[in-house]
């Protein structure tokens, strides 16, 4: 056994912590590009619209007034509309800050579910070894 897995079967709550800490700033490392689609398209593209529908007609008349066919995301469109007013800018395609706010609920589902899936394993913690 080398010396650096000895290190981290001892400290297995230390080398998790670790894990989750380099995998929050690969992630955040990566917030800024781009992950294009077939036919170049952009998955945030479609909210960044759908975000600028909503500010324009508000959220109910989401689907009188674009193509969406999703159901319930709408409202977290409607508070990152809200939080992008304060910010300000344009609802274009390569507006940086729309580009990350966009992305933050991901972000932010990620870690909770990172937190609820440390805390479930925690609890059935003679199943399984850290």
């Amino acid at each position: 056994m080398s010396r650096l897995s000895a290190r981290v079967g001892s400290h297995p709550r230390a080398a998790l912590a670790a894990l989750i800490l380099v995998a929050l700033v690969v992630r955040g490392a990566l917030t800024p590009l781009y992950a294009y689609l077939p036919n170049g398209y952009l998955d945030e593209g479609f909210w960044k619209d759908w975000m600028r529908v909503i500010h324009e007609h508000g959220v109910l008349n989401i689907f009188r007034q674009s193509d969406t066919d999703y159901i319930g995301y709408h409202w977290v469109l409607w508070a990152l509309s809200g939080v992008y007013a304060l910010i300000g800018g344009p609802y274009t395609q390569t507006e940086p800050s729309l580009h990350v706010l966009v992305k933050a609920p991901s972000i932010l589902f990620d870690a909770v579910r990172r937190a609820a899936c440390r805390r479930g394993a925690g609890r059935c913690g003679r199943w399984v070894s850290w």
